[in-house]
């Protein structure tokens, strides 16, 4: 990362190019996109400007890891006012382009879509993301059903899920449960542990909408579905009387998020 003045401001550039020489596979784009991160924590609501000078092509799953991480941590329109990238030669500027709009139209198609009464909840059965339910469900709300074992196959009877993942090291009833889900058309919310590198298959993919939590600092996951909240882009369901909607869904997985990051902090010997 170089820091350059300016007369008025200073500008905070990332060369890609200092961070990997691998612009194909999908680990190095996410060592990219960590390093960025990185950067933007220091500089929050700040221009970072990406440079791509000397990068001569680049593979969609690079891209992923590199750019479409960061608009699951930070939100489209964070991404857009704050994150720049320069020095793409026409072909890498072209589909890092088209990557981003093919995940936002994917992603707005998905919110927009997503209304539910009934909402099933699943962990990968790791430490974390027991804590993180914990705190979702100390909140006092009676909106989901946590699944597990033999429960995993009801999937289906449900109309959307929350899939808490803190760690690679799944289960197989996980992933079942969320292909199940998936067989069954039922849109899933992917809250995703920052800095894991997860390979979502196709077969997931149409069903499946990943939002990244920092499990020290939940803010930047609240502040976009805030902003999704706002915009009115996920729908309440009419005539269904106590009922939850998406919205309301959402919010409540962060207060267990905050939650959780709250007795973290205060646990902590200072």
């Amino acid at each position: 990362m170089t820091t350059t003045s300016t007369l008025n401001s200073e500008l905070i550039l990332v060369h890609v190019a200092e961070i990997t020489a691998d612009y194909i596979s999908g680990k190095s784009g996410l060592d990219v996109g960590k390093k960025i991160d990185e950067v933007i924590l220091k500089h929050l609501n700040q221009v970072v400007t990406v440079s791509l000078n000397g990068v001569e092509h680049v593979s969609p799953s690079f891209v992923n890891g590199a750019f479409l991480y960061l608009i699951e941590l930070y939100g489209e329109d964070y991404f857009k006012k704050y994150i720049k990238i320069r020095q793409a030669n026409t072909k890498v500027a072209a589909l890092v382009k088209e990557s981003v709009q093919r995940f936002l139209a994917h992603r707005q198609s998905f919110f927009q879509k997503l209304q539910t009464n009934k909402i099933f909840a699943l962990t990968d059965g790791s430490v974390e993301s027991q804590k993180v339910l914990a705190g979702l469900l100390s909140t006092g709300t009676r909106h989901f059903t946590f699944l597990h074992g033999e429960q995993l196959q009801k999937v289906a009877s449900f109309d959307c899920g929350i899939a808490l993942m803190a760690s690679t090291q799944v289960s197989d009833a996980f992933m079942h449960a969320l292909e199940q889900a998936v067989r069954a058309q039922k849109p899933v919310l992917l809250l995703l542990k920052k800095q894991l590198h997860f390979k979502v298959e196709e077969t997931l993919r149409p069903h499946l909408q990943i939002i990244r939590y920092d499990p020290n600092n939940p803010i930047t996951s609240i502040r976009e579905v805030n902003k999704l909240i706002q915009s009115r882009q996920v729908r309440k369901k009419q005539g269904s009387a106590g009922s939850a909607t998406a919205e309301e869904a959402l919010m409540w997985i962060l207060l267990g998020l905050g939650a959780v990051w709250l007795l973290n902090e205060l646990s902590e010997d200072k």
